[in-house]
């Protein structure tokens, strides 16, 4: 966010989202749940942190040290790095098994493509054959 009041109300929203997951997962069967987004904060943002704990999802670059660095956004052409500013998320028996920054298409974000799948617990052998069909 580019000054105090944008930054707050983007704290606002994710608190507010956080809430609305939580209630929907407070029903008898939690539902599958994706949130994808430009959230206009990193993932060492403690506002991220925030948001996974209040809303439960899961991030889909849990445990990838290159997906967490492989950046979705160049604000200027010249400015030598970029930011990871798009993520998702899911709960209710989701898992993502691939998450992958694609090439620019000529926005200042890189389109993030993101699969899910059904399951709790998926061996490495498991997401690797998903990811090969």
């Amino acid at each position: 966010p580019v000054n105090s009041r944008y930054f707050q109300a983007r704290n606002r929203h994710l608190e507010l989202l956080a809430e609305k997951v939580q209630k929907q997962s407070g029903a008898t069967e939690e539902p599958a749940t994706i949130v994808v987004g430009d959230l206009n904060l990193t993932p060492w943002s403690p506002w991220y942190g925030k948001f996974l704990a209040d809303s439960r999802l899961r991030d889909c670059i849990s445990g990838d040290q290159m997906a967490s660095l492989t950046p979705t956004w160049y604000r200027w052409p010249l400015f030598p790095f970029g930011l990871v500013l798009d993520h998702g998320f899911c709960g209710g028996g989701l898992r993502c098994s691939n998450r992958k920054v694609l090439q620019d298409i000529g926005s200042d974000h890189r389109p993030v493509l993101l699969e899910f799948v059904r399951g709790e617990d998926f061996s490495l052998q498991e997401v690797e054959n998903l990811q090969k069909k």
